[in-house]
């Protein structure tokens, strides 16, 4: 952590064994990170100390978001290398932030997931390296419908007016 008006760093969060993707701010004032080390962890900002680490990825944690309740949605993928080809993650998963429980693993897309958006009718659209884009309930994960017709991986999207996706 830094001091932007001096530039000094003021605090390490040191747990993560491997290169960190990314962190976001959840709404309790904690840090959640995810990393190439296939976890992710709740940090106190004030002791620097790791609150709950949310293993079962088998692949690094590519991305995450917060969802409603004290939920955080992670996504995992990216096969490494030949030896790690017999156990591809291409898997979603729903996770309690103060627990460091997983509440559900979401199952689908057939390569990396690249990315997720939480629309604002509370749903959830996930895309992938497999072409496809696939929609989601966000009580439950399940798959709501799938769509396909891309000719390569799909490595982004948005929500247009009149509820139609881009990708």
């Amino acid at each position: 952590m830094w001091d932007p008006a001096t530039g000094d760093c003021t605090a390490v969060l040191s747990g993560h064994t491997v290169e960190v993707n990314g962190a976001l701010l959840l709404a309790d004032g904690q840090i959640l990170s995810w990393s190439d080390d296939k976890t992710l962890r709740v940090w106190d900002p004030s002791s620097g100390v790791s609150t709950a680490i949310l293993e079962g990825h088998t692949h690094g944690a590519r991305g995450a978001m917060s969802l409603s309740n004290g939920r955080v949605l992670s996504w995992a993928g990216f096969v490494l290398g030949p030896e790690d080809e017999d156990c591809p993650d291409h898997t979603l998963r729903v996770w309690d932030a103060k627990t460091g429980a997983c509440t559900a693993v979401l199952q689908g897309h057939a390569n990396d997931v690249t990315g997720v958006l939480l629309l604002s009718d509370g749903r959830i659209l996930t895309w992938s390296g497999d072409k496809t884009l696939r929609m989601r309930a966000v009580a439950n994960g399940a798959c709501t419908a799938v769509m396909q017709g891309r000719t390569d991986g799909v490595r982004g999207a948005l929500s247009l007016s009149g509820g139609r996706i881009a990708s």
